[in-house]
């Protein structure tokens, strides 16, 4: 199993991380010190609009405050953001192995650009998640809308697939993203 990194991990960003490690993904969570204290705490629950629900224990959660777990990741989710975008893009320039996937699941225009004038050695994909994702009390993590996951196609993406869909969070690849996108923002 190859090695996921969550870069921002706050309500969408443990969903995605949440739901993948659920999947039997390796995924370690990147983020502040209040998501690090809730999990610590309630461990990540996971509920959606129809009535799925999964619970991970604060032991089954791999989080981090320090970015340096970027290093080994032959995926990087970046969740953090938008104003937030080019102190990701530099943190994982200073800790990521070239070739490593980026993919910006973040709300905006423009995020992916960003990360690719800063990483010119890594293929970045465009992201966009659609569904809302509310913390609720003892951190559970409810997905409140419908959507999936869409991003920019490439070839890059082709061994994700199996466990996103797994994870309950399939890929959509559209080669007209940047129209997605806007389609989003309007």
């Amino acid at each position: 199993m190859t090695k996921i990194a969550v870069l921002g991990a706050g309500s969408i960003g443990a969903y995605l991380g949440g739901s993948l490690t659920v999947a039997g993904g390796d995924v370690v969570l990147i983020g502040r010190a209040r998501m690090a204290q809730k999990i610590a705490e309630h461990g990540i629950e996971l509920t959606d609009l129809h009535g799925r629900g999964n619970a991970l224990t604060a032991q089954q959660v791999r989080y981090s405050q320090d970015s340096s777990a970027l290093a080994d990741a032959d995926l990087i989710l970046v969740t953090v953001k938008s104003a937030d975008t080019k102190e990701a893009a530099n943190t994982i320039a200073e800790h990521a192995g070239a070739g490593t996937l980026i993919v910006s699941f973040q709300n905006g225009i423009g995020n992916a650009e960003i990360l690719r004038a800063v990483l010119p050695h890594h293929e970045v994909l465009g992201g966009m998640v659609p569904f809302n994702v509310v913390q609720m009390p003892e951190n559970r993590l409810h997905r409140g809308t419908e959507g999936e996951l869409m991003l920019q196609a490439s070839p890059a993406i082709e061994g994700w697939r199996e466990l996103f869909a797994s994870a309950g969070l399939p890929l959509h690849e559209r080669r007209d993203f940047a129209a997605v996108q806007w389609g989003k923002l309007l």
